[in-house]
């Protein structure tokens, strides 16, 4: 029970922990804007696991899955529209607002379905220090490396290559409800970076790794970074050629 908590702390905080990073670092949150933040996502958070039976009923059972693609569309597409690092802090909290909320849904069911067993409590209550530790740790490191580039070309791709990372999860939800076949795996790297390490779990959610990719994710992650970065650079080069770029 300790190592599985440790595993959905990784998969489900680490990407919080560096989206956080990334909204701090870039965007400057004020408290208010932080506070708007957190309401947003508490109040989504909740609706998802209490409306996640009723939700899932729907589609032939595939309601939760739908829904999940759709937020993270939503928030990739927002993650675009928030280039502006100054002007568009409203569309990253819109970004940010689905992504949060999806894995803190995830792991608070976890909770709920091992929680209630008393023996089992000390092993998550470990796990889950250990991992919020580990998340921390590893979001403080990125903050630090990347913060003498806060607003640079280099920030703005890197936010929009995490958010295409997550946008991605979404291909294997498509082939759990049968839309996207499955296909067999192009290559075969956990020899050299599992995805259940600490390195795989970082790289899965700062840049969409998978140790056994299928054709469907790999070139649904490809469109995805391409189309993101085509867009930090038709952003980048627009804002230079502008007055306003021109003279800062």
């Amino acid at each position: 029970m300790l190592i599985n908590t440790v595993i959905l702390m990784l998969r489900d905080a680490l990407p919080i922990a560096l989206l956080m990073s990334f909204l701090l670092l870039a965007f400057r949150l004020q408290r208010k804007t932080l506070v708007v933040l957190l309401l947003s996502t508490a109040i989504t958070t909740a609706l998802l696991v209490l409306l996640r039976n009723s939700v899932s009923d729907t589609f032939d059972g595939a309601g939760y899955e739908w829904l999940t693609v759709a937020l993270l569309l939503i928030a990739y597409l927002f993650a675009l529209l928030s280039l502006d690092f100054r002007a568009y802090r409203g569309t990253a909290i819109i970004a940010a607002v689905p992504v949060i909320s999806l894995h803190l849904a995830d792991f608070m069911l976890y909770l709920f379905a091992f929680g209630s067993h008393s023996e089992r409590l000390p092993g998550i209550l470990v796990g889950s220090v250990l991992g919020s530790g580990i998340s921390l740790s590893l979001a403080m490191l990125l903050v630090v490396l990347l913060s003498p580039y806060r607003t640079t070309l280099a920030m703005k791709s890197l936010w929009v290559l995490f958010m295409a990372a997550q946008a991605s999860g979404a291909i294997p939800l498509l082939q759990q409800t049968g839309v996207i076949d499955e296909s067999a795996v192009l290559w075969d790297s956990s020899v050299i970076i599992s995805d259940a390490s600490e390195y795989g779990h970082l790289l899965k959610a700062l840049l969409g790794y998978e140790s056994q990719p299928d054709l469907p994710y790999l070139l649904t992650w490809l469109t995805l970074v391409v189309l993101g970065q085509c867009m930090v650079l038709r952003h980048h080069f627009l804002l230079r050629s502008s007055p306003e770029g021109a003279s800062s």
